[in-house]
């Protein structure tokens, strides 16, 4: 039923013959009678009531097999670990740049510490070898 009361009439194909299917979707002979697939030969009915099982049949999904419905749902369930797998792996890609990161830093404050001791180490040798010469007489 339409929005203004309106019935809504349903098209369906004509029963035919196995013998009057021939060639590919896309071939027909022009001396050959309509096809099923033709308008001329569909009928009319004004059964409302089949308009849902038409269309779940048009997309494909009116009485799908077990199997099927199982295997599109562990598809699901991987595509979803993947996403999951994905996030994770950025993540630990992030990680591990900011450990090296760290480790850098700490490599070159090292090396500034090292810097600073050497100066120190080289700044009281000087002082010690100034120091020496003192007390010579008689500290």
């Amino acid at each position: 039923m339409t929005l203004f009361g309106k019935k809504e009439e349903h098209y369906e194909p004509a029963p035919v013959p196995a013998q009057q299917q021939h060639g590919s979707l896309f071939s027909r002979r022009r001396d050959s009678p309509p096809s099923a697939h033709s308008p001329a030969s569909t009928t009319r009915t004004n059964d409302s009531s089949s308009t849902g099982s038409k269309l779940g049949s048009l997309l494909g999904r009116d009485k799908e097999d077990k199997s099927v419905t199982q295997a599109r749902e562990r598809v699901q369930r991987a595509e979803e670990s993947e996403r999951a797998a994905d996030q994770a792996l950025l993540a630990a890609r992030t990680e591990v740049r900011e450990a090296k990161e760290h480790a850098r830093r700490l490599e070159a404050e090292a090396a500034d510490d090292l810097k600073r001791a050497q100066k120190k180490s080289d700044a009281s040798h000087d002082i010690t070898k100034r120091a020496n010469p003192l007390g010579k007489f008689g500290l």
